[in-house]
């Protein structure tokens, strides 16, 4: 089954306008292209075992295969993947006494209202992981203040080479939830266990198709935490537009974010800073490599996500964005990534979480939107891949 003509499925529920911030205004109606939006809700199951008492770690093992017809049968009617992301929050135990559960995920698919591109798409879906290096070691790990990880992004780089060598395109990289956690002798060796990544790809089924480069970008997002005795906050210093608009000025398209567990952290009294490594990946018409000229406008969009944990441990979420994907759309915004941030808000068993929501448009004329002055000044020296 498909999305058909509509824009969602179901009835979305508005979002509270107090819940989001930084949507952009346009001064003149925009003439690019509109798009439909097809939005899936997808509940993964989630089968967690630990062996004697954790001594041999703990495994965690989902299945693809059972929620890929459902993504995956819209692009019948033209639409073709943008995200696949869990919904933070909506997490539901099996019972009180078991790990295994049910996560929520949201397939966010899109086309243009009129399309003559003459392409069609089929999707694809690259089984990986990630197996992060822990920076402490042994017992030095219970009595450093400096803690932190780093992960192998290889394959993923393998496979987004590979994939794209055949006209692919990259969707996105979603945490799968499968993972298999370190023994207790692998935990004193460093290792901080396997954690399973399902990278989607676009794939062409239209006869040569255009071929397109990709950068990975490392981009630091610092934290600081400050604890109570019911509360905590967790806040970012990061100009997420300033970083979108530094690299789009330069005629790239974002693709995705992805955090790849790397980080670092130092411990304080009731409090913690640190930093985690999220990698940006831009894409751009390998005939066009050399053209610095602007293609696309962005715009990074503030969303407050309200969390309440149950006293069995499953959570209920308040409210959705489906309202925003969707109007973003009518208005030309294609929706790349949906990303969760580490910055929060929580007191007693209510927690708020803050969700970048990154859009992009063609340039149609001067960028429409308005944009923070410092932008050029504010992006920071980044590393790539």
């Amino acid at each position: 089954m498909g999305c058909g003509s509509s824009s969602s499925q179901g009835a979305p529920k508005q979002a509270a306008a107090a819940k989001q911030s930084g949507i952009p205004e346009d001064a003149v109606p925009y003439t690019g292209p509109l798009l439909n939006v097809c939005l899936i809700e997808v509940p993964v199951k989630m089968k967690t075992e630990t062996n004697l008492l954790g001594i041999n770690g703990t495994t965690t093992t989902t299945d693809v295969d059972a929620y890929f017809p459902l993504i995956a049968a819209p692009y019948s009617d033209g639409f073709v993947l943008r995200q696949f992301t869990p919904i933070t929050g909506a997490h539901k135990r099996d019972n009180m006494f078991s790990m295994s559960g049910t996560q929520q995920y949201q397939a966010i698919l899109s086309k243009p209202t009129s399309d003559t591109s003459g392409e069609s798409w089929q999707l694809h879906i690259i089984k990986s992981a990630l197996a992060p290096q822990l920076l402490n070691s042994g017992f030095s790990m219970m009595f450093s203040m400096k803690h932190g990880a780093v992960a192998d992004t290889s394959h993923l780089h393998q496979q987004l080479a590979e994939q794209t060598a055949k006209g692919g395109r990259l969707a996105c990289l979603t945490m799968s939830m499968a993972s298999q956690g370190p023994s207790t002798t692998q935990a004193l060796q460093g290792h901080g266990g396997v954690m399973g990544v399902d990278m989607f790809f676009n794939m062409p089924t239209h006869p040569n198709p255009t071929l397109y480069s990709y950068q990975a970008v490392n981009i630091q997002v610092p934290y600081k935490m400050v604890t109570g005795l019911a509360s905590a906050s967790v806040k970012v210093d990061l100009d997420w537009n300033a970083q979108l608009r530094a690299y789009l000025a330069q005629g790239w398209r974002l693709t995705d974010i992805f955090f790849d567990s790397s980080s670092s952290t130092r411990m304080g009294f009731m409090s913690a800073s640190g930093a985690m490594n999220s990698v940006w990946f831009f894409e751009k018409d390998c005939s066009m490599i050399d053209d610095p000229t602007p293609v696309y406008e962005g715009v990074a969009i503030e969303y407050w996500q309200k969390i309440v944990v149950g006293m069995t441990g499953n959570m209920k979420v308040d409210g959705k964005w489906d309202n925003t994907i969707t109007q973003m759309g009518q208005r030309g915004w294609e929706l790349t990534t949906i990303l969760s941030t580490p910055e929060s808000k929580s007191a007693g068993m209510t927690m708020h979480m803050k969700i970048m929501m990154f859009f992009q448009r063609k340039i149609m004329t001067a960028p429409s939107v308005s944009q923070d002055p410092s932008a050029k000044e504010n992006a920071q020296v980044s590393t790539e891949q």
